[in-house]
């Protein structure tokens, strides 16, 4: 589920047009989401 989460989101900053103004500004949020997944996915393989 992570992984899914991680993938949707860093495709979703990666590939919006920059031209969309509400993209500009969620875009961090969507890299945070993205980050924090990475973040779960490796502490279940840790785990």
């Amino acid at each position: 589920m992570a992984f899914t989460v991680s993938f949707a989101s860093g495709t979703l900053a990666a590939s919006a047009p920059e031209r969309w103004r509400w993209m500009r500004a969620v875009r961090g949020g969507f890299l945070a989401v993205q980050l924090l997944a990475h973040a779960v996915v490796a502490a279940l393989v840790v785990s």
